[in-house]
């Protein structure tokens, strides 16, 4: 049996982030200049004063740009407004990920926080460990899980069982995507915990 597509359409949602906020910076800084650059056209043709320039000194002075400027900095300017641009094309194209992942389940669209995740994870590896709460830190991306550990000075933690039981825990969570587990000890042990 599979997942519903009105379940799949939902939790395909839960998990992307929406593009409309750098959608909306994009037109509020065109709308802007468009206003401007119309505010001192009536303004010329009204004949008062310009609140920036004009609109015959703003052509005289782009027209004479390239004998003006050197062409380093034309250069330079333009390679800052291309890259501007293609933040801007990345940005529209590419989805944008929130910090969650999909359970797998043929019945149900289950979307967990990777907070939820990470604080399971620390807990497991904690008690494989035999840590204090603050001396295990996860931190779960799309696709990778980092646990630290910060041992108690003078006593040593068995990276593989730490491991065995992390990776038991995100095996039962049957997350989507699988996040890759890795394990680090910090050389520095913590004093009286």
């Amino acid at each position: 049996m599979s997942v519903p597509t009105n379940i799949r359409r939902v939790v395909h949602r839960e998990i992307r982030s929406s593009r409309s906020v750098p959608a909306i910076i994009a037109a509020l800084i065109l709308l802007l200049v468009v206003l401007w650059v119309g505010t001192e056209l009536v303004l010329s043709v009204f004949g008062q004063p310009a609140l920036v320039v004009a609109p015959t000194q703003m052509l005289q002075q782009i027209s004479g740009l390239p004998g003006s400027v050197q062409p380093v900095w034309l250069a330079a300017a333009g390679a800052v407004l291309i890259i501007i641009g293609l933040i801007l094309v990345v940005l529209a194209v590419k989805p944008g990920h929130r910090g969650r992942h999909i359970v797998n389940d043929d019945r149900l669209g289950v979307v967990v926080d990777d907070r939820a995740i990470a604080s399971a994870l620390s807990a497991a590896a904690r008690r494989a460990a035999s840590l204090a709460p603050d001396q295990a830190v996860t931190t779960v991306s799309r696709r990778k899980v980092r646990v630290l550990l910060h041992p108690t000075s003078g006593s040593a933690v068995d990276e593989a069982d730490v491991t065995a039981a992390v990776q038991e825990q995100l095996d039962q969570m049957n997350l989507r995507p699988e996040p890759r587990l890795r394990i680090e000890i910090s050389p520095r042990g913590v004093i009286g915990a």
